[in-house]
């Protein structure tokens, strides 16, 4: 079908839990319902006097609310616009406003420095006020709504107790403003994104910092964890989107201590450390022929793995010969030089990709176009 066509610059769009309808938000107080299936506008809510942050679906799809610049939340039958409670109200924008899992909350999050938990069914406001130095600009509940992540212009996130408003974990911190904050589907992780060109990885219930920086060339602007948790796509304001592996966060196995020390002496090339090779190829053996699924078993039979059949990660099950056949296929010389660097220890995939960065290096830059003088 046809585009759905807004006329102001989009902010916002997301497919509502059956899938049957988008729910859009733009700017100068613009929101559009669509059939995602014929791309028919369902409704257009009335318009307000500021942007629309975010237009959200109720769990069973039937209800909307809207984030915007108002600093009002208007709740919504979905189809009609008809107003099915009073709005919730903050003294500024409004940036977030999204249901708890079973559909009972309500969470928005505000310019006035606060997020607040709502009664879905009244609209009245329940418990606690999270307080923030400078404006909350994401807030989303775990899997159960028992916590809420902050994330805020003040260059923290912060983990919460949703029944108290105590703080959980220290403030997580950035060096410029944090624009996202998610948890993983058990909520034992958040994810955080900033101003400050990096993502990072949390430990939900300690605040521990669990990856280096996910450092990126612009402003990351969203993080989002896979079903499992095993991967984070992060995207940034540079027009990339990168997906990083998430190390295991279960009970670490004894044996990873043995498999760390010989990984070190094997970086770091020293002939005094000694690395306890029947350690290691018991270790190797047993890795290999076990059926364990937990995550460190996974990672372990992957270390192990003969390069020629290794995924390209511990989770993935694209094979690294696979990978490199299809940078192959791209030709282009980034595509190629990259499939080098993944094949320096496969001498049969050397063979067939070094000639093709020889004809590549010998290919001519283009010209630059000659440039008409004015008349």
């Amino acid at each position: 079908f046809e585009p759905m066509r807004e006329a102001h610059e989009l902010h916002f769009a997301r497919f509502s839990p059956d899938g049957k309808l988008v729910g859009v938000g733009a700017e100068e107080g613009h929101s559009h319902v669509w059939d995602a299936t014929t791309g028919k506008s369902v409704v257009e809510p009335p318009t307000g006097h500021g942007d629309v942050f975010q237009v959200n679906f109720s769990p069973d799809s039937s209800r909307i609310i809207i984030a915007n610049a108002d600093g009002v939340c208007p709740i919504l039958d979905a189809k009609t616009a008809k107003p099915l409670l009073p709005p919730l109200r903050h003294k500024n924008n409004i940036f977030t406003a999204v249901y708890s899992p079973d559909g009972s909350r309500i969470l928005t999050a505000s310019a006035d420095r606060t997020a607040r938990i709502w009664d879905a069914k009244t609209g009245k406001p329940l418990g606690p006020v999270f307080q923030h130095g400078y404006w909350v600009w994401m807030a989303a509940f775990n899997a159960d709504a028992s916590r809420v992540v902050t994330a805020s212009w003040d260059h923290t996130a912060r983990v919460w107790n949703a029944e108290t408003g105590e703080p959980v974990t220290p403030p997580l911190q950035h060096a410029d403003a944090v624009t996202w904050a998610v948890f993983n589907a058990d909520g034992s992780l958040v994810a955080t994104a900033s101003r400050d060109h990096t993502a990072r990885v949390w430990d939900a219930a300690t605040g521990d910092a669990l990856t280096l920086p996910l450092r990126t060339g612009g402003e990351v602007t969203g993080a989002v964890f896979n079903p499992d948790g095993t991967s984070l796509l992060v995207i940034s304001k540079d027009g990339t989107a990168h997906v990083y592996d998430m190390p295991p966060h279960g009970k670490a196995p004894a044996w990873l201590a043995d498999l760390a020390d010989f990984a070190a002496a094997q970086i770091n090339y020293d002939t005094t450390r000694d690395a306890h090779m029947d350690i290691i190829n018991a270790l190797r053996e047993k890795l290999l022929a076990a059926k364990l699924a937990d995550a460190w078993g996974q990672f372990g039979r992957w270390y192990f793995a003969e390069v020629e059949t290794r995924p390209i990660s511990p989770w993935s099950k694209v094979s690294l010969k696979d990978y490199v056949d299809r940078l192959i296929a791209k030709g282009d010389k980034d595509s190629i030089d990259y499939a080098i660097s993944l094949s320096k220890n496969v001498p049969a995939w050397m063979v067939k990709l070094v000639p093709l960065r020889a004809k590549l290096n010998a290919q001519p830059s283009p010209s630059p176009t000659p440039q008409k003088d004015d008349d």
